[in-house]
């Protein structure tokens, strides 16, 4: 009799814990997403730092001179550009993957330094003006982008497209 008991209490122990475990997973699936929100929210304040380091060195007070000077706005174009990379893989789809002015905007940069120290001429000046005020407007559209809540702004969202695509269009002109 006593062995019979045992079979029975590990039987329902075993269907206790087969019933349970899709449970304990949904609980853990729920607890992983939150984790990720956070995260992005997280890594959100990084890019937002990171682009108002940028609007701090990209302003039209701040145009260089020479392809020497460039190279502050080089490395605060790149980390910004890279940051948003990072935030927009780690935000699954929810804001543009990359932002193509900005990286027009480094190519164009590098393709300048790249013809050796030279004083710049007075149509990369006035090129280099007019991205730095689009770039101010990508500062403020970012930082409108995600509210407290983990939300993105669709408002900032498109402000932010509009105007990345503005930047590229204009630098893009200037490649060729």
């Amino acid at each position: 009799m006593k062995r019979r008991w045992s079979g029975v209490w590990l039987a329902a122990v075993l269907i206790f814990l087969f019933a349970a475990m899709p449970l304990w997973q949904l609980a853990d699936w729920r607890s992983a997403k939150k984790g990720q929100e956070e995260t992005a929210v997280l890594l959100y304040q990084v890019t937002l730092f990171q682009m108002e380091m940028m609007g701090n060195t990209v302003t039209p007070k701040n145009i260089p001179a020479a392809t020497a000077d460039l190279e502050e706005w080089k490395r605060a174009v790149y980390s910004a550009a890279y940051a948003h990379e990072r935030l927009s893989m780690a935000a699954e789809g929810r804001m543009p993957a990359k932002l193509e002015g900005l990286d027009s905007l480094l190519q164009w940069i590098t393709r300048v330094q790249v013809g050796g120290g030279r004083s710049l001429v007075k149509e990369e000046t006035e090129l280099l003006r007019q991205t730095a005020a689009l770039c101010t407007k990508i500062v403020s559209a970012y930082g409108r982008l995600m509210n407290d809540g983990a939300a993105i702004s669709g408002s900032a969202s498109g402000e932010l497209k509009k105007t990345d695509i503005e930047l590229a269009e204009m630098v893009k002109k200037n490649l060729k």
